[in-house]
């Protein structure tokens, strides 16, 4: 049955004497897969107030007749409690996620099934006919279908509510991150996609947070607590890092780096000597560098001993010893895939490779990838020793024009 078809339908108690009209239905958990019902609220014909019904005292629901167990009536005016939503006044209208098919939707009505004497909300309808339902216009026989949606594949947003109600937003942490970050971009903005961001996975958190454009993962940053913050901000990889940074506050930009931990306080605070728009500002620091003698199958060992491997690991970058950081030849992971388990990295490293230097434009290094046909390239310092890589994908995004970043959320 849909909550449209229920409003305004009379109850009576069990002397079969109406009592008033339901004005509205009321639940206090919407994080379960089958909220549950606590009771109605309903409109007194005689008086211009409305009073609770609960769920217990009902023996009949349905579109056309509700009727009571009992002829003891609380007439005391409702008063909504602080965990309790009301179906239609805070739920018609809102924005939702519909998980399973990743859309941003909206509740046009809502469905609720009667099981065992108990109310269950079971399913949001996003149909243009369930509009038409609610304002009692024809919807034309089957011309027009309902499109509900299980309560199971919803992710309510939760947003504009004139109550407080407690949302969690574990669903979405099945989404891949660049499609979260498209919800929050598309729906409730910063102020809810910072309470969002923060009752996500701290990793999932900070991957959503590098999904979105520069200018709102500001905003969403200086409106978290400093410490959810700090924690998100940890995540994320050190050359985001230092791009929001620059984007935030001073105040907030140096409380973060007093509380993250000191190893990336250090990388990025070395990041951001670099000018906006160089090689050495666009650069990741978060990549595999190996001696020249180690073997494919050394190099193997050393990966699955590492807790967290780089994003990219297309190139496997050679230096001339353990401690030294002087770049001498590049593998790409397909020469390892070609090479036996005892070979070294010299005898399969490409010894002639192309670098770009810190202080370079981004553009030229982009330049520079194309011509070459590269997925990434090594930013080396004037000594040879390698500082960093840039991807092409981090570098295509950072440099397209932000009314172009803008559409690849709203498309």
């Amino acid at each position: 049955m849909y909550l449209s078809k229920l409003l305004n339908t009379l109850i009576t108690n069990k002397s079969s004497k109406g009592i008033g009209k339901l004005s509205d239905v009321v639940i206090t958990n919407l994080n379960t897969p089958l909220p549950q019902v606590v009771g109605t609220v309903v409109k007194s014909a005689r008086k211009d107030t409305a009073f609770f019904i609960p769920t217990g005292d009902i023996e009949e629901f349905t579109e056309k007749k509700i009727t009571l167990l009992t002829d003891t009536i609380n007439f005391s005016p409702f008063t909504l409690r602080e965990e309790e939503t009301l179906l239609g006044e805070h739920m018609l209208d809102k924005q939702i996620v519909d998980v399973s098919e990743r859309e941003l939707t909206r509740i046009n009505d809502l469905e609720l099934s009667v099981s065992s004497g108990n109310i269950f909300l079971t399913a949001a309808d996003v149909s243009f006919r369930a509009i038409l339902n609610r304002l009692g216009l024809p919807t034309w026989g089957l011309v027009l279908k309902y499109n509900s949606i299980p309560w199971q594949d919803i992710q309510f947003l939760g947003v504009n509510l004139p109550v407080k109600v407690k949302v969690d937003y574990d669903r979405l942490e099945s989404l891949h991150p660049a499609d979260i970050a498209r919800f929050i971009f598309k729906g409730p903005g910063y102020r809810k996609g910072s309470e969002i961001i923060q009752s996500l996975e701290e990793d999932i958190a900070a991957d959503v947070i590098e999904s979105l454009p520069l200018e709102l993962q500001a905003n969403i940053i200086e409106n978290m607590s400093l410490e959810a913050a700090a924690k998100i901000f940890s995540e994320i990889e050190s050359h985001h890092a230092a791009d929001l940074l620059t984007e935030l506050s001073p105040t907030r930009a140096s409380e973060i780096l007093k509380i993250v931990n000191e190893s990336q306080a250090t990388v990025v605070k070395q990041l951001l000597k670099y000018p906006r728009g160089t090689a050495g500002a666009l650069m990741k620091v978060e990549f595999v560098s190996i001696p020249a003698t180690t073997t494919v199958e050394e190099l193997y060992t050393q990966l699955r001993s590492m807790t967290i491997l780089p994003e990219f690991l297309l190139y496997f970058y050679i230096t001339n010893s353990k401690t030294a950081k002087k770049l001498i030849g590049v593998v790409s992971v397909w020469e390892l895939f070609k090479a036996q388990p005892r070979e070294r990295m010299e005898n399969i490293m490409l010894k002639e490779y192309v670098t770009v230097s810190p202080f370079q434009s981004a553009r030229s290094a982009l330049r520079r990838m194309t011509q070459y046909d590269l997925s990434a390239i090594p930013v080396v310092s004037d000594e040879g020793n390698i500082l960093g890589i840039i991807t092409l994908t981090h570098a295509i995004k950072m440099l397209i024009p932000k009314s172009w970043q803008t559409r690849t959320y709203v498309d």
